[in-house]
């Protein structure tokens, strides 16, 4: 799975990991709540091919508690190429 640092509107960053494959609506756990329908600029690290994505834009749909962590549904809007392509292989391995 990545985990990526996201940034919402406003310039808040945070750091989480994606716990779901679903490429159009992964489920994002971070350690502090974000409203619905906040923008995210999001960041993906890829441990296994020692890289990071080009900058993906989403858009949150629902929170919910999880422990500590809020894990949040995210609407993924905008995706290059090449990380749909990354994003399509993890799918395949879940």
């Amino acid at each position: 799975m990545a985990s990526s640092p996201a940034s919402a509107e406003g310039g808040v960053d945070t750091t989480g990991t994606a716990v779901s494959a679903d490429r159009l609506r992964p489920w994002q756990r971070l350690g502090a709540p974000l409203p619905r329908f906040t923008n995210l600029r999001l960041r993906l690290r890829y441990p296994a091919l020692d890289r990071e994505s080009a900058d993906i834009y989403g858009k949150v749909l629902a929170a919910r508690q999880d422990g500590g962590a809020c894990l949040l549904r995210i609407a993924l809007t905008s995706v290059e190429p090449a990380d749909e392509a990354v994003l399509k292989g993890l799918i395949g391995q879940a």
